[in-house]
């Protein structure tokens, strides 16, 4: 089973310091665009994101193309697990979408609910014309509303904003007015719904109708004063690579090696098992981490078993737990690499089609720079002149014990070789890239290649929205 929900359009990625205040940034946890049948997550963080009742896609009906989420109002929502993006606390947030109402009822924006005591929600009462964002942790904490008629039929920018102790509400941009709450927002264990309440542990009041574009931003308040609300899909800011790309809570390097955009360091993602176990196909990204030490893989990068990282498809180039726009190499790649460093081609013995230990320097390119000099054997050039910063991160060996920290990294390709796969090594002692297949329950290091070239003419990723409105 897939571990993540695969996001459709742009990938994520954080220029560092740069904020990106009016599309998907840093401080994005929860953007669904509703364009796709299955109305996924296109923020860093990923969320899985379950369909519930007849809740769906609707391509008639839209702010903007391809379609929005239609909820009929007999259980219909969306939920998405618990998570520490959903804990506020006393920080800023910003939860903003855009809205189509079908008739006089209530609704339901966003909520989560640990039980009748614990719950927060976002809401719309007809009969007060009122936009309300409720919370009761034992008691009712916060309870504000803000008169903001919301036509039906017609599609409206709604924005929840908290910056400070202040909250506030904007209607297509216009401020409902300005209301101060010092409470925090309690951290429930709850998933996120949306288009619904619960009370009793159940679906509670629904929504009828239509969301769009809707984004959870934590730890900004994007507005603070009247704005013209968005006109066309929120996306991420452009990607050159040698920027920080931000996936699943941590930040990676890239580096531009020939017309390759690589990963700058070994991926560190998922929750680490012991070296013991096996990794499982269920709803977690599993690792190892070398002497079962998480503190080795915020360092080092996480090993992973390669079913494991391939998330257990055999296609070469596959995504795996690589973030959306990458993928682990495929042994292709990897030649494409070692040739551009100098590495010769075709199979003749010591060159790129070759197995073993091939090449003359290439390997001590790839390492980390900065490191002994020791360890660096080829006259020319020293550690490091790739900008690859390849550690010697040891490996999980097939029978669980941990090896050769110091000595070797082990890195996946994606690429099998019968019932094996491709990797590639370097070593403390040689200068030179080993190439050889290797049994797939061993803990290997997973370094992550962007889906494209990049040429002088290369333009960046965008979006292929268009803000069309539907009625």
């Amino acid at each position: 089973m897939i571990k993540r929900v695969i996001l459709m359009l742009v990938m994520v990625v954080i220029v560092s310091g740069f904020v990106y205040a009016e599309g998907i940034d840093e401080d994005t946890v929860l953007m669904l665009h509703m364009d796709d049948a299955g109305l996924t997550d296109s923020s860093d963080s990923s969320q899985g994101v379950t369909k519930n009742g007849d809740a769906a896609l609707n391509t008639g009906t839209y702010k903007f193309s391809p379609g929005s989420a239609y909820f009929d109002g007999t259980g219909d929502y969306l939920s998405i697990p618990d998570s520490s993006d959903w804990d506020f606390g006393t920080g800023d947030f910003t939860i903003d979408f855009w809205v189509r109402r079908v008739d006089a009822d209530q609704l339901r924006f966003v909520s989560q609910y640990q039980d009748n005591n614990y719950r927060w929600y976002l809401s719309y009462r007809q009969d007060l014309e009122n936009i309300g964002f409720n919370v009761k942790a034992s008691s009712w904490i916060i309870e504000l509303g803000w008169y903001a008629p919301l036509e039906l039929n017609a599609w409206h920018h709604v924005a929840l904003v908290r910056n400070g102790n202040n909250y506030e509400v904007f209607v297509d941009g216009v401020s409902q007015g300005v209301t101060t709450d010092v409470d925090p927002m309690p951290n429930l264990v709850s998933p996120l719904y949306v288009g619904t309440d619960f009370y009793e542990g159940a679906p509670n009041i629904q929504s009828n109708g239509y969301i769009d574009e809707l984004r959870i931003s934590k730890g900004i308040a994007r507005w603070t004063e009247d704005f013209t609300p968005p006109t066309e899909p929120y996306s991420a800011p452009p990607f050159s690579c040698g920027d920080t790309v931000s996936y699943e809570g941590q930040s990676y390097n890239t580096v531009l090696i020939g017309e390759q955009c690589w990963f700058a360091e070994n991926l560190n993602v998922g929750t680490m098992i012991n070296s013991g176990g096996e990794s499982m196909d269920n709803e977690l990204i599993e690792k190892y981490c070398y002497n079962n030490d998480e503190n080795i893989c915020t360092t080092d990068g996480g090993l992973y078993q390669w079913d494991e990282a391939m998330q257990y498809v055999t296609t070469a180039g596959a995504q795996g737990i690589c973030p959306t726009g990458w993928h682990i190499p495929t042994d292709a790649e990897w030649i494409i690499l070692e040739e551009y460093l100098g590495m010769c081609s075709g199979t003749d013995d010591g060159c790129s089609d070759d197995t073993l230990w091939r090449g003359t320097t290439e390997g001590d390119e790839l390492k980390k720079s900065g490191l002994d000099p020791d360890i660096c054997y080829g006259d020319t050039p020293p550690c490091g002149t790739s900008g690859f910063e390849g550690l010697l991160t040891g490996i999980r060996g097939f029978d669980g014990a941990f090896n050769h920290r110091g000595t070797y990294p082990f890195i996946w390709s994606s690429s099998e070789s019968v019932t094996n796969a491709w990797e590639r090594s370097l070593h403390s002692t040689v200068s030179m890239i080993l190439r050889s297949a290797y049994s797939k329950a061993y803990g290997f290091s997973v370094r992550c290649l962007y889906n494209e070239n990049i040429t002088a003419s290369t333009t960046p990723t965008t979006s292929n929205f268009t803000s069309t409105e539907t009625t």
